[in-house]
């Protein structure tokens, strides 16, 4: 799929199973002003989810988890959306 991401919805409608991982969520995270603790913890989020991709208990756990970091990281903080 690599940067052409209106292939996305094929690609996972062709593999609904396939787990996807980007490659510039770096940039993602320090734009967000995350820490190298956090980027550290996001790698172990992944597997986790990697390796539990069955198991729909663990993924709303992780699911959880990333949407209290993005919260205490918002994109643009002075912005409503």
């Amino acid at each position: 799929v690599n940067y052409n991401y209106k292939q996305l919805k094929a690609f996972h409608q062709k593999y609904p199973n396939q787990p996807l991982l980007g490659t510039e969520e770096v940039a993602a995270m320090t734009t967000r002003g995350f820490e190298a603790f956090e980027a550290r913890q996001v790698g172990q989020l992944v597997a986790r989810a990697l390796f539990n991709r069955d198991n729909a208990d663990e993924l709303r756990k992780i699911r959880n988890t990333v949407t209290e970091m993005l919260e205490a990281h918002p994109l643009y903080p002075g912005l409503s959306y």
